[in-house]
């Protein structure tokens, strides 16, 4: 098996969770730092290019746990300065044990909110 047999798996579960944080985005656009996190993932000349970086992210990840199925251990992600968290929730809603952590306050009650806010629409 290779990464890219993972590719269409990880871009609809990626399209969901982006429509997902969209939505977030667009009911809470008041909120501090919004733009800076989940506007770059949504509303942002970039926002092409993080969604391609997410796939091959999720991909790769993907593909190392089947890789490694015979192993006792298991991946854990560790998500350092990870701002509002998408990146956090959608790696964790692959099955990967995730902690995220950020020094900014602001991103920290954005990354608890979308995760309410996520947790409340099926994928």
């Amino acid at each position: 098996m290779n990464i890219n047999c993972y590719k269409q798996i990880t871009e609809q579960y990626i399209e969901k969770t982006l429509e997902i944080a969209k939505e977030f985005y667009l009911k809470n656009k008041n909120l501090d730092g919004i733009e800076n996190t989940f506007g770059y993932f949504t509303n942002h000349i970039v926002a092409g290019l993080n969604k391609k970086r997410l796939c091959i992210i999720l991909s790769l990840l993907l593909y190392l746990r089947d890789l490694q199925k015979d192993v006792k251990t298991s991946i854990k992600i560790l998500d350092i300065a990870c701002g509002s968290g998408l990146i956090s929730r959608t790696v964790a809603g692959l099955g990967f044990p995730t902690i995220g952590i950020d020094l900014n306050s602001n991103e920290i009650a954005l990354a608890k909110d979308f995760l309410k806010f996520f947790l409340l629409i099926p994928m």
